[in-house]
């Protein structure tokens, strides 16, 4: 995989894969110090501009490693935002966190896994104000817009009515219908006659 992006103190790694495996002369390793202002390419560009690359970056990241969930429980709504990397690449998770202003690191040492969650109702928008700026682009784009029709819904009705709760959970069905059609779509099914 690769992880670029050119950010305060960040260590970039470049692993090359050959046929699945790393090629261990392909490693690279180095890190950049950057200012206020950082050159890439012989051009200056300024916090605003680094701030836009990176929002760019965590969306096609998103892309490949985000998930979007909506969870139920009786008449509570709990939405989740997460990225779950192997342990070894926490860096980039607190890199996330840090360049964001909200989210939350956890270690899983026991499944050597990590991730970055969002689940607090006003960083949730944050976030979603984020992908509506800077669009997805996979079908995770699909999630994120039942993801964000459910933020609406349970941000415009303190109490959730019946009708809303039906909308939710349709809303929450069509996410992991489009996620099952997409896994099993290379099976085909026949008619069977009994």
């Amino acid at each position: 995989m690769i992880y670029l992006c050119l950010f305060v103190g960040i260590t970039l790694s470049l692993f090359i894969y050959v046929s699945g495996s790393k090629n261990k002369m392909g490693f690279r390793n180095f890190t950049t110090y950057l200012s206020k202002n950082y050159v890439v390419s012989g051009s200056v560009k300024s916090d605003n501009q680094r701030n836009k690359d990176f929002l760019y970056w965590f969306t096609g990241f998103t892309d490949a490693e985000g998930n979007f969930l909506v969870t139920i429980d009786r008449k509570y709504i709990k939405l989740r935002f997460k990225i779950s990397l192997h342990i070894d690449d926490i860096k980039v998770l607190y890199t996330i966190k840090s360049n964001l202003g909200f989210g939350r690191v956890v270690e899983e040492s026991n499944r050597n896994s990590c991730s970055f969650i969002v689940e607090d109702s006003l960083n949730i928008n944050k976030l979603c104000d984020i992908f509506l700026h800077y669009p997805l682009h996979t079908s995770k784009k699909l999630d994120f817009i039942s993801f964000y029709e459910v933020s609406l819904i349970r941000a415009t009705n303190k109490v959730l009515s019946d009708v809303d709760m039906q909308k939710i959970v349709s809303i929450k069905n069509s996410m992991r219908a489009c996620a099952l059609k997409e896994k099993y779509s290379h099976i085909v099914l026949r008619n069977l006659k009994l």
